[in-house]
């Protein structure tokens, strides 16, 4: 069984920094070079990510807290107001929500009966 940070790595980071990146070219109309500017991330990851050759997932589109936790940090990337800090406050508060709402579990494969290691409150702050 992996670790749940490795798979928040690995399989929820991707989507995420899809859903921020599809945000900032639709709605705050950024372009490729400055998105990935703004994530830390090449250009052509951005290509991916907005053709959903990356990190696509719709397991993400029912969480409206999530939803509104990325157009939040979108506006708040588009407009220059995170510092690096900022951005690790971020990420890892979507790691602690994927986790309190099981989200995280779908990605795993499903939750078992005898795992609740994702559930539990982390001391990673």
């Amino acid at each position: 069984m992996n670790p749940p940070c490795e798979i928040v790595v690995q399989k929820i980071l991707p989507v995420i920094r899809s859903e921020i990146a599809k945000e900032l070219k639709e709605t705050h109309k950024l372009t490729q070079k400055e998105i990935a500017r703004a994530l830390n991330i090449t250009q052509p990851a951005v290509s991916q990510y907005i053709a959903r050759a990356r990190g696509y997932s719709t397991i993400t589109s029912k969480d409206r807290q999530l939803k509104k936790m990325i157009s939040d940090f979108a506006k708040e990337l588009k407009n220059g107001k995170l510092d690096g800090n900022k951005k690790i406050e971020f990420f890892c508060g979507v790691c602690r929500h994927c986790r309190k709402t099981a989200l995280i579990c779908k990605f795993h494969g499903g939750k078992k009966s005898d795992c609740n290691i994702c559930l539990v409150e982390l001391k990673c702050d």
